[in-house]
């Protein structure tokens, strides 16, 4: 293991996520994974997605979202309006990827999963934290393990995380982006069997990155993140035009803060919690301390 890199020491077999329509960015990736990363190309394999309908290479025309009029509320709340047909492609074929992994590859006990536009950052990823989550996914505790994430509560709730072990934190709160991510036989064999129960049943749109939450998973993430999209997600994008400040912060600074953010909420929820049960004991002690009057009636 001491000659294998880093990408090699975790990953068995890698499966990336490409469509036909679009051959120039699995070229691309393939470049990235063998020769930036120095993956050997024959534990790779690419997956080639189904377009939905004879979608045309821009997209923005069968995008319903870029057409619909939306709010920041929406984008908080993640509601149904932000979901297209683009969102259900997505969806089908990164289950399609995992039902493909899962049958092509019965004797890999996980499976790393990327999307085309993944890139490792080679100056953050390195033997220690490989080590670290081989360590994790052989400890029988893993279920989906995620490289690059943002951790996101629908709402105004604040994500929160917490330490698991070195280069590894538990997401307790919702999670967004699915472009790099591992699976244990167990989560994917849980997957396809939701996802099989969905077929011919009327359901609620899902975005994918949600499902490892909808299903009550374990999801953890690597810390630091060691795998980014190439460029910034079209819904961020969306937002961007809608809050000027944003202009100014990439998705992948957004990412690195949200997780600092994760990590900090359950100390300061902590320390919260200490400090008004310190006032309400102190105020109760002083109420007890008081000498009681005296409310007998007067006796006439």
């Amino acid at each position: 293991m001491e000659s294998q890199t880093p990408l090699e020491m975790i990953a068995p077999c890698a499966c990336v996520l490409t469509l036909p329509v679009l051959p120039k960015r699995m070229e691309k990736v393939r470049e990235h994974l063998t020769v930036d990363c120095s993956y050997p190309e024959k534990y790779l394999h690419f997956f080639s997605g189904k377009v939905r309908d004879g979608f045309a290479t821009n997209s923005s025309t069968n995008n319903n979202v870029e057409n619909n009029e939306i709010s920041i509320m929406d984008c908080l709340f993640i509601k149904q309006n932000l979901m297209d047909d683009v969102s259900d492609n997505i969806f089908e074929n990164h289950i399609a990827m995992i039902r493909d992994a899962y049958d092509r590859f019965p004797d890999a006990p996980w499976i790393l999963f990327l999307e085309d536009d993944a890139r490792f950052d080679r100056t953050v990823f390195n033997k220690e934290i490989a080590n670290h989550v081989v360590s994790f996914m052989k400890s029988g505790n893993a279920e989906v393990l995620l490289l690059g994430v943002l951790p996101f509560q629908k709402g105004f709730g604040v994500p929160i995380a917490t330490y698991y072990q070195p280069s590894i934190i538990r997401q307790w709160t919702m999670t967004i982006c699915a472009h790099a991510y591992l699976l244990t036989r167990r989560a994917m064999w849980e997957i396809l069997q939701f996802a099989d129960s969905r077929k011919g049943v009327h359901h609620p749109r899902m975005h994918f990155d949600m499902i490892f939450h909808f299903l009550k998973m374990k999801v953890h993430s690597v810390y630091p993140m060691i795998c980014f999209q190439n460029k910034d997600p079209a819904m961020y994008q969306r937002i961007q035009t809608m809050v000027p400040l944003l202009q100014c912060i990439s998705f992948r600074s957004l990412s690195t803060f949200m997780n600092h953010l994760s990590l900090m909420m359950p100390v300061f929820l902590a320390i919260l919690f200490s400090v008004c049960l310190f006032f309400l004991s102190r105020r109760t002690y002083r109420l007890l301390r008081q000498p009681r009057k005296n409310n007998d009636p007067v006796t006439r």
